[in-house]
């Protein structure tokens, strides 16, 4: 019996050995960077890491700043980009990122990406202040996807690990980072990320789940719309920031940015689906995306 339990955990321990290597090997799991939440309760990445996206195509940057991307050569007269994992962008290589596009087209400015993923509308708000605090910038572009009005509003569910505002209290909750040196072995262990990732993406019982989920947020997109933006024009200073607003954002949400007097401006596209990074991936670009994003961008700040 000894024999046989002693002969069965070599086995399992060979076997997971070996999973493991496979995936490492193969990079069939995107590493995860670390992040950490800065001074000013920003939740930001821990500066100078490096990892592979899924497959190993290409590698993925956190710059000395904190942040994904390449950061500029200088940080005077700075843009900022605002986002979620859109402007974070792991799946496409640096010289599809916005911010290196733009700071290779010639333009009297230096450009900064600041996305993480998850974070919310009112969060993008909040590292704005932060930003501006701490570089004087010129002007800070927020990019904004209709998904993430309801994300920020506590009361439709709220988020620890993100920044949202309570309406009913007037007041900002903070995130925090859960259980971050569990999260730091899980992601180590390859083999258990990968098979949980998995899991969480197959099956059309889930896929069916999500599918709902966004619609729900979509077909109320505009009521959190109103609520938000009437608070940030009670709590925040507004005047150099610009909502840069998804192309397939509804008419009925770029009214609401012209009720408030706010500065915004919706991408142009003939064609939706050149720009997806996948055809059925509404959030994120693909290098031609980021490469027709710039040229607006170029023309609205020239």
């Amino acid at each position: 019996m000894k024999k046989f339990i002693l002969r069965l955990t070599l086995f399992i321990l060979v076997l997971f050995v070996s999973i493991e290597s496979y995936i490492r090997f193969n990079h069939l799991a995107i590493d995860i960077p670390e992040r950490t939440i800065n001074e000013f309760g920003i939740q930001c990445y821990v500066p100078n890491q490096s990892g592979y996206w899924t497959g190993g195509t290409h590698q993925w940057q956190i710059n000395s700043e904190g942040w994904p991307g390449e950061a500029p050569k200088h940080l005077s007269n700075l843009i900022t980009l605002i986002g979620d994992s859109h402007i974070e962008n792991f799946m496409n290589e640096d010289d599809c990122h916005l911010g290196t596009l733009l700071n290779q087209s010639n333009l009297k400015y230096n450009f900064l990406e600041t996305g993480r993923s998850g974070a919310t509308f009112i969060e993008y708000l909040e590292i704005a202040k932060y930003l501006q605090s701490k570089y004087k910038t010129v002007k800070q572009l927020i990019f904004v996807k209709e998904s993430d009005f309801a994300e920020s509003i506590a009361q439709e569910g709220r988020k620890n690990d993100v920044v949202q505002v309570d309406l009913e209290k007037d007041e900002i909750v903070p995130g925090t980072i859960n259980s971050p040196f569990l999260k730091k072995a899980f992601y180590s262990i390859k083999t258990l990320f990968f098979f949980r990732s998995s899991l969480m993406n197959a099956g059309p019982r889930m896929e069916f789940s999500k599918q709902k989920s966004k619609q729900l947020q979509e077909n109320h997109s505009a009521e959190y719309c109103q609520k938000l933006l009437q608070f940030i024009k009670s709590k925040y200073k507004v005047d150099n920031l610009i909502f840069c607003l998804h192309p397939e954002t509804s008419d009925e949400i770029v009214t609401l940015f012209e009720q408030f007097g706010l500065n915004y401006y919706r991408f142009k596209t003939e064609d939706n689906l050149k720009w997806r990074n996948s055809p059925d991936d509404v959030d994120h670009w693909n290098c031609f995306g980021f490469q027709q994003a710039t040229k607006q961008i170029r023309t609205l700040l020239q």
